[in-house]
């Protein structure tokens, strides 16, 4: 993901396209996503 971007911030529609393209993983909607990374304690900004 770092070789697309210069710096900033990380939106989830960017992890849910990697989490599709790199791991063949695909959620329906950002909220799976969202729930995933709180499951996994990755701390989020709120914007």
């Amino acid at each position: 993901m770092q070789n697309n971007k210069n710096g900033g911030r990380v939106r989830l529609k960017d992890i849910q396209n990697m989490l599709a393209k790199d791991f063949n993983i695909h959620y329906q909607n950002i909220n799976g996503v969202h729930y995933l990374l709180n499951k996994i304690r990755v701390k989020l900004d709120k914007c």
